[in-house]
């Protein structure tokens, strides 16, 4: 118990705030609260509750932007453990001014991807070309966050459905530049940026990794 971080299902006032990431959060299976870890914050933070080891051993708030965010990444990376309870104990309100709105989404995506690379491409995939699923906005800003924390070269290709993305995609303000393929030809290791939400999408990607061989989270 000292290892792992609580949380719990919750309700939002006004109802209708964040209403796709609350009906999400709550939906999530339990063996998928650390799979998803680098999509959202899976446990809500207003409804943690854990062990001081646990705030000691991630390091607690470090006062840096978006540092709730933080704190729960590095919890996961240093062997910490999620649970939930599923049970709706916190209303979560929406009010004007909060910070949570205040945050920018490059900010997010920031820590996202150095918590990527320091947990996943410095640990498993050490040494490895990576495979980048999704030439649109959230693929390209992937690769430019790695470029920007010198990790650019890590990366082997985009890949695309559309087939109007496909050829090289490349940033004038950087200079990365990168070869976009058919996604049919994607190969391991590979990180999915397009939204699962699409059953029909989920499942040509479940399809994909199987042919592959690929495992999800290793």
């Amino acid at each position: 118990r000292r290892r792992h971080r609580y949380g719990s299902r919750f309700a939002r006032d006004p109802p209708d705030a964040t209403a796709r990431y609350a009906a999400w959060a709550n939906a999530l299976p339990a063996n998928r609260l650390a799979l998803e870890r680098f999509r959202e914050v899976t446990l809500v933070q207003p409804t943690w509750f854990y062990h001081k080891d646990v705030w000691r051993r991630a390091g607690g708030f470090d006062g840096a932007t978006c540092d709730d965010l933080r704190f729960f990444l590095r919890h996961c990376a240093r062997g910490g453990l999620l649970r939930r309870v599923d049970e709706s104990l916190v209303t979560y309100r929406q009010v004007p001014g909060s910070l949570s709105f205040s945050t920018s989404r490059r900010d997010l995506v920031r820590a996202r991807v150095e918590a990527f690379a320091a947990d996943v491409l410095d640990g498993a995939w050490r040494g490895r070309k990576i495979h980048v699923w999704g030439a649109g906005r959230d693929g390209r800003c992937f690769v430019n966050e790695l470029d920007a924390a010198g990790r650019g070269g890590r990366v082997e290709a985009l890949y695309d459905v559309d087939a109007a993305k496909l050829g090289t995609y490349h940033n004038g303000a950087t200079g990365l530049t990168l070869p976009v393929f058919d996604v049919r030809a994607v190969a391991t290791p590979f990180v999915v940026c397009v939204s699962l939400r699409d059953p029909a999408v989920a499942a040509f990607v479940e399809a994909t990794a199987a042919r592959l061989g690929a495992v999800e989270g290793a």
